[in-house]
């Protein structure tokens, strides 16, 4: 009996012997460029030994409606696999179907922070090492500029196999969304939010397929692009211009690239009756609907009401007097001011006729790719900024600006007394130099065990890579497929970024592969005591990593035998690294 078991547990250790192992490839995701689209070429077949091609499930949805993206719109994009074991990862890229050029932004969405990441100079997301537990993604995603047409987002997926977080005996898939752009085709109003305006008021034009318009055309009147608030496939805010009294219907006009226009069809609508329409007012017109300022009040202070012996409450409650006097309550109002009549609230000064970009600022510094916020007072009327000159897609109503490009920003507003106050201010731009990474050896692959020393390019005052490390070059030794980060500041503290893979083969010789057959390590996985069998004779320095390369046991000049006892490791899986002097051998450990 004691035999029969004896040759049993030689029996395992043999197959555990001569089962093919390798090392963690790409757990913290793919390198870029592997999503098997038209300029990609390839996929995640160049790197992963693949069981499979259709035993899983994948997909890529998003919140882009069925008439097609919106240039300049943000979509959500999720990508999805049907999970067949613990680990999964993937790829998404997106290009022109008449050019193949990537087109898109991809950003990090907020709830999958740290769970996805950018890669391919940013034209493609992944998964990262906290993400490939995951088995759905969702990043969010730019629409491109006007024109591009037809697009196809490609995804690639990979499934792990057996072992466990190998690259051997994985599952792939990979599959495809395609998208139009959205073309304004069939444009109808089918309704107006009020079929009675006055001038100055916000209206609400509902319809589909509205695009956005040139310009709203108000029986035989233009209003300027600066009224229109805001425009979507289905809705067009704009502002009533004061000077209009009366019109009937309303339109939407466009202009195709040829310069020629278009129109929507027509939807009714009437000006209010104007006048006065404060109740307390002697010409109070109880069939006005537009206040046209026209109020008179006579008789606004009555010195018979004036009481100085009253006391009244300290409780700010203002009301505005006829008079123009902001009172701290109707009391005030009353037994010190005298007043006949007053509004709630107080009064509301004059906006006065000038103007201040960021309070009088004389110029704004940032670097490229950083947005400046130009700002001015509220409470004019009409605002219309310009770059160089140009109105162009700046022209708007608001007291606000994103502004990303370098030149002179003006701004012109105008006040309710017509009133006309102008201001201009300069962004400056700087534009840092370029970054790279220079890698020795070049390509950056390396031998488990070899160094790789990585520089980066000259030009920046301030280098720092991802691991802690400052200076522009940096010497390590990884034991698996790493991702560096280097970041460096230039002269105009401005940060610039760039990454590289570095690539880890194993680099068994013959020689090492027969001594590598000799090693045994049983059982594995472990619930107790590891014993490593070693070849007669032979010497060697021992080194066991976690998955994240951190060194968790060592041990020189070992031979034969070596226990790794049930406390030394926790559960989990890890690297051995037994280094002899012809090479370096390499086995996975499970403990259970």
């Amino acid at each position: 009996m004691k035999k029969l078991l004896s040759l049993f547990a030689i029996t395992i250790c043999f197959a555990i012997l001569f089962y093919p192992e390798t090392t963690i490839s790409n757990s913290v995701g793919s390198p870029g460029g592997k999503t098997g689209s038209p300029t990609d070429g390839a996929d995640c077949m160049q790197c992963h030994t693949v069981l499979s091609t259709t035993s899983v499930l994948t997909n890529i949805t998003s919140d882009i409606p069925s008439s097609g993206y919106v240039p300049g719109t943000i979509y959500t994009i999720t990508a999805t696999i049907n999970p067949l074991s613990t680990l999964s990862g993937f790829e998404v890229t997106c290009e022109e179907d008449a050019t193949g050029s990537k087109t898109g932004t991809f950003f990090t969405n907020s709830s999958f922070v740290g769970e996805t990441q950018m890669v391919n100079n940013g034209n493609s997301v992944t998964h990262t090492a906290s993400g490939n537990t995951l088995n759905t993604w969702s990043f969010d995603w730019e629409a491109p500029v006007a024109g591009t047409g037809e697009l196809t987002f490609y995804g690639a997926f990979i499934e792990a196999g057996y072992p466990l977080g190998a690259n051997i005996g994985d599952y792939f898939s990979s599959t495809t969304l395609s998208v139009s752009e959205f073309i304004c085709q069939n444009t109808t109003i089918d309704s107006i939010n009020s079929s009675v305006a006055c001038a100055g008021d916000t209206l609400t034009i509902y319809g589909s397929n509205l695009c956005t318009p040139t310009t709203v055309h108000l029986q035989g009147w233009s209003i300027p692009d600066s009224l229109v608030l805001s425009s979507t496939s289905n809705e067009v805010v704009w502002i009533l211009p004061s000077t209009l009294s009366s019109f009937s219907v309303v339109q939407l006009r466009y202009i195709d690239s040829n310069n020629i226009s278009s129109y929507t069809n027509s939807i009714s609508i009437s000006h209010g009756i104007e006048g006065c329409t404060d109740s307390s007012a002697t010409n109070y017109n109880s069939s006005a609907n537009c206040d046209d300022g026209s109020c008179i009040y006579l008789n606004c202070i009555d010195p018979s009401l004036i009481d100085s012996t009253v006391i009244c409450t300290s409780l700010w409650d203002p009301v505005c007097g006829c008079d123009s006097v902001t009172y701290s309550n109707d009391c005030y109002a009353i037994n010190y001011g005298g007043v006949t009549s007053w509004t709630q609230g107080p009064c509301v000064p004059p906006v006065p006729c000038s103007v201040d970009i960021n309070n009088g600022t004389v110029d704004i510094e940032i670097c490229y790719g950083d947005t400046a916020i130009l700002e001015v007072d509220t409470g004019f009327d009409n605002y219309s900024w310009s770059l160089n000159g140009s109105t162009g897609a700046l022209l708007g109503i608001t007291n606000i600006v994103n502004a990303t490009n370098p030149g002179i920003y003006t701004v012109v507003v105008t006040d309710s007394a017509n009133c006309v106050a102008i201001d201009s201010i300069e962004v400056i731009v700087y534009t840092s130099p370029p970054l790279f990474i220079q890698s020795n050896p070049d390509p950056p692959e390396i031998c488990l065990g070899d160094q790789i020393i990585l520089e980066g390019s000259t030009g920046f005052t301030y280098y720092w890579w991802d691991n802690g490390s400052t200076g522009n070059s940096l010497v390590d030794d990884p034991i698996l497929d790493t991702w560096y980060l280097l970041s460096a500041k230039d002269s105009n503290d401005c940060v610039v970024k760039e990454d590289i893979w570095v690539y880890v083969d194993s680099c068994v010789t013959e020689i090492m592969n027969i001594i590598s057959y000799q090693v045994l390590i049983c059982p594995n996985p472990a619930k107790g005591d590891m014993v490593i069998s070693l070849p007669k004779f032979e010497i060697f320095d021992l080194r066991v990593y976690d998955i994240s390369g951190s060194l968790i046991l060592s041990e020189d000049k070992i031979s034969q035998t070596f226990i790794i006892s049930e406390n030394t490791l926790s559960k989990g899986s890890y690297i051995l690294k037994l280094s002899h002097a012809k090479g370096i051998i390499t086995k996975k450990l499970i403990i259970e």
